[in-house]
């Protein structure tokens, strides 16, 4: 008569198939992990470059810096003339957001008159060298506290002079 159940060798060939498949399994939630942490960081570059983009575009059709004034100190706003003759505003509101408000879209009510740039700026600043050249840096962090910084600067040939009012 023959017993049912498991010898001790069967039992430890499951063991090692189940320990393998485990290790197998751990791999891949371990790489996918790994996976899902960088694409969240190319989110966090993408978002950095395009606030930089529409800040340098925006730049692009101004034709009067009001402020900051060309002393090339480091200055947390930028206020300018676009070629519409409008004010714009750009600095980071107590969200954290990166703004760009067009002062007269904004006081007519319109959705276009304030726009976010960036939803994670910890830091804008804006130097300006001279009258035409405006350096700027948006500044970043991600939910692990990493910070991420992207600089640019932008030569504006068709701004008038600016001297005070």
């Amino acid at each position: 008569m023959r017993k049912k159940g498991f010898t001790f060798t069967e039992l430890m060939v499951w063991a090692v198939l189940f320990a393998l498949f485990i290790i197998l399994a751990s791999d891949v939630f371990f790489w996918a992990k790994k996976s899902l942490a960088a694409v969240r960081r190319l989110d966090n570059f993408s978002d950095l470059r395009l606030s930089a983009f529409r800040i340098g575009e925006e730049l692009s059709y101004g034709v009067r810096i009001l402020f900051p004034p060309p002393d090339n100190k480091t200055y947390h706003q930028l206020v300018f003339r676009n070629n519409r003759n409008e004010i714009v505003v750009i600095f980071i509101d107590i969200s954290g957001k990166l703004i760009l408000i067009d002062a007269e879209k904004f006081r007519l009510g319109d959705v276009q008159g304030r726009r976010v740039l960036s939803d994670q700026a910890i830091e804008f600043g804006v130097e300006r060298p001279d009258s035409h050249l405006v350096k700027f840096h948006v500044k970043i962090q991600d939910e692990r506290k990493v910070e991420f910084v992207l600089a640019n600067a932008v030569k504006m040939r068709n701004t008038d002079i600016n001297e005070p009012w």
